[in-house]
């Protein structure tokens, strides 16, 4: 008798009778084969997955190669494969931050994994990750960058023959409403610089040195007391891994000295606690009490610093490269975000304005009407000659008595 695939049901979980549907919807029961193999002996066994997808997958490539496969591609599971992955990024030099992304995605595929009885990353298909997907309670821009992290994880097991093809592919695109730039105005600088004063010495300098550096919350954080000869700051990015070097006004080296630095070889950093943790601390129990202190609208966050730096510099005409080095960013990025504040750019746009509507020859031609009827009233109002010949008219009309 061929290979025929069946359910073994467990009456303690589920009810059904039935070789192939399970009434078990949370972790549906394990799925055995049992027949005769090419060779002609007996087998009954476990497929060791409960997907039935997954198993007829198995019991073709059985029945073609004539033996069970044995491969990583049949038997690797989630959890195999994600320390392979995570110590592969590892090896690749990843950074941390980039790293802790990809194991909480795995935590929350794991979670689903195990909600819907799943073991295998074969297992996954374009419906399973679509519902995978609908799980993320994260905002559209957040999910976007999981959704480009779940491509890779699936491409990188794809590469390595673990799966047959990469479903994460054919996920649709998530569509990102694109958030303005907003840079804080003068005016909020100083109240925000005047509530840091009071607040501490250390929130103060803080708050200058990302104005004055343009520094992302977790490269001023973690700054390191070397990091700082005299008033040139030089480091490494910790996102982007690229070097910048900038000049800082003495009242920023001045608030940096001012107070003790956080440790040993650190500003504002212990040199013990993660990078997320002491972005967060920052974010929240040092900068958010300061912008509510300085009554700013909206949603004020630290990365507006960053924005000020950079809209200052275009709008007094530094070219987009220059901008791109002193943040550690592309020149593609810069345009990406701060195009609207690119002096020469919005120079060039209105000399193309002006010469294509040829607003000079706007004046020159007028209405035939309109034109008569200024003229008329023109007459009328500056014809003093005119108006009195008329007014002696009227009074030799003789009065009858």
């Amino acid at each position: 008798m061929p290979l025929e695939l069946y359910r073994r049901h467990n009456p303690q979980k589920c009810s059904s009778l039935d070789t192939v549907v399970c009434t078990n919807r949370r972790r549906g029961c394990p799925i055995w084969v049992s027949g005769s193999k090419p060779d002609g002996t007996y087998v009954r066994e476990s497929m060791k997955t409960r997907d039935w997808k997954h198993a007829e997958k198995i019991k073709q490539q059985w029945e073609e190669q004539g033996r069970k496969p044995s491969g990583p591609a049949s038997l690797l599971k989630i959890e195999d494969f994600k320390t392979k992955f995570i110590q592969n990024m590892k090896t690749e030099g990843k950074s941390h931050e980039t790293v802790r992304k990809y194991e909480q995605l795995f935590k929350q595929m794991d979670a689903f994994a195990l909600d819907k009885g799943i073991r295998f990353l074969t297992e996954f298909d374009l419906q399973l990750l679509e519902e995978f997907r609908s799980t993320w309670p994260d905002g559209d821009l957040a999910k976007q960058k999981k959704q480009e992290r779940l491509r890779s994880i699936f491409k990188y097991a794809r590469s390595r023959k673990i799966v047959e093809s990469n479903p994460a592919l054919e996920l649709g695109k998530i569509v990102v409403s694109p958030t303005q730039v907003v840079p804080f105005t003068d005016d909020e600088m100083d109240a925000i610089l005047k509530a840091a004063q009071v607040t501490s010495p250390k929130t103060y300098a803080l708050a200058l040195l990302m104005r004055y550096s343009g520094l992302r919350i977790s490269d001023a954080t973690m700054l390191r007391l070397d990091r700082l000869d005299k008033n040139r700051l030089s480091l490494r990015t910790q996102k982007a891994h690229k070097d910048i070097s900038v000049l800082l006004p003495g009242l920023v080296v001045d608030a940096l000295r001012a107070f003790d630095p956080t440790s040993k070889g650190y500003f504002f950093w212990n040199g013990a606690t993660s990078l997320k943790a002491v972005t967060n601390l920052y974010r929240d129990h040092y900068f958010a009490p300061v912008f509510r202190a300085s009554k700013l609208p909206g949603n004020p966050h630290p990365h507006q610093f960053r924005h000020t730096f950079a809209v200052k510099l275009l709008s007094n005409g530094t070219s987009v490269e220059n901008v791109a080095a002193l943040l550690g960013n592309s020149p593609k990025i810069v345009w990406k975000h701060y195009a609207a504040w690119v002096k020469e750019r919005q120079e060039a746009l209105d000399q193309a304005v002006l010469k294509a509507n040829g607003f000079d020859h706007l004046a020159l031609e007028e209405p035939q009407e309109r034109k008569a009827t200024r003229k008329n009233l023109d007459g009328r109002r500056t014809n003093p000659v005119q108006k009195s010949s008329t007014s002696e008219k009227h009074h030799k009309i003789p009065i009858k008595r």
